[in-house]
């Protein structure tokens, strides 16, 4: 898996725009940097490297928002993560690499607080590699 895409199972009913068949419940997808998702139902992924998503029915779903529909535990699962990278944890930074799109947003927190960090030169570069 590139680290732009992110691979999950489905829990619920989605369209991919562009694609003339719903994913239904039980599908495996991979959601690539211009792809979207509608969820027609309440969708809950489930990401074997990663922290569980949901999204209301209706929602949108694109891989640059994907942190957006993280939960609370989610996201400090993510800063944790993020913060044990900065320190420089080789371990911390591989698993950051594999779930950039739902880590970048505190990647980006971390360097605004502590741009200066063992291990922040990297967290850029993952960044440049998000973005680009």
């Amino acid at each position: 898996m590139r680290s732009n895409d992110i691979s999950a199972l489905v829990d619920g009913r989605a369209t991919p725009l562009g694609h003339p068949n719903a994913l239904r419940p039980g599908a495996k997808f991979r959601l690539r940097r211009l792809d979207t998702l509608r969820a027609d139902t309440e969708l809950h992924l489930a990401s074997p490297d990663g922290p569980s998503l949901r999204v209301a029915a209706g929602a949108y779903l694109t891989l640059d928002r994907l942190a957006d529909h993280l939960d609370d535990a989610g996201r400090r699962e993510m800063t944790n993560l993020v913060d044990r990278a900065a320190a420089g944890d080789a371990t911390a930074d591989a698993r950051v690499e594999a779930l950039l799109p739902l880590a970048h947003e505190a990647i980006r927190a971390r360097l605004r607080a502590h741009p200066d960090d063992p291990g922040a030169a990297k967290l850029r570069m993952w960044l440049i590699v998000f973005d680009e």
